[in-house]
């Protein structure tokens, strides 16, 4: 999902750059690509759409923007993690791709007591996969439905499916973007 996003055209100048901060094996490099793995995930792939919780209060508001909602012992609440990213309150102009955001407003994959163990090792090992995409010469997707990442979201919901190769099914993990490149 976030090798899709970088293939897309609209995002053809970030992939410039990264493919510049590719080539530099220092730790500022890779803390540079690591911010561009988390505004990539932010905007287009976050890694995990949400968790559900219980309310364990007799009785808790939960305040979201403009609205608050009641919930009570034993209420199922669903956090979702897209629509929090890009929450203007959090990420102003958050259509915009900006790497000076506070890292602490970064939740695809929970945060402090309910962070996800794998958060770290999540990062740094997208971080490494972007730094090895980055340095193929002539990346590109395949020409036709095999180069494409076919999505669209669950009714009602911000969860995404993904059609399958044979392209008669959808399932929950995306598995039809194809990509050649020229050599290493």
């Amino acid at each position: 999902m976030m090798l899709d996003f970088w293939l897309q055209e609209e995002n053809a100048t970030l992939w410039l750059e990264v493919q510049k901060l590719a080539q530099d094996n220092s730790p500022a490099a890779f803390t540079k690509l690591r911010k561009y793995v988390l505004e990539s995930l932010r905007i287009s792939c976050t890694p995990a759409y949400g968790v559900f919780r219980v309310c364990a209060s007799p009785s808790a508001t939960i305040t979201d923007g403009d609205q608050s909602i009641t919930a009570h012992a034993g209420d199922v609440i669903f956090l979702d993690f897209l629509t929090a990213s890009n929450d203007p309150a959090k990420f102003p102009d958050p259509d915009q791709f900006k790497l000076d955001r506070p890292e602490e407003n970064y939740i695809h994959q929970g945060w402090g007591a309910h962070q996800c163990l794998g958060r770290e090792i999540t990062f740094i090992s997208l971080a490494t996969q972007l730094r090895c995409f980055a340095r193929l010469k002539g990346l590109r997707r395949v020409p036709g439905p095999a180069g494409r990442l076919v999505s669209k979201f669950l009714p009602g919901t911000t969860f995404k499916v993904f059609l399958n190769e044979t392209q008669d099914q959808w399932t929950p993990f995306p598995r039809t973007l194809q990509v050649a490149f020229d050599g290493y």
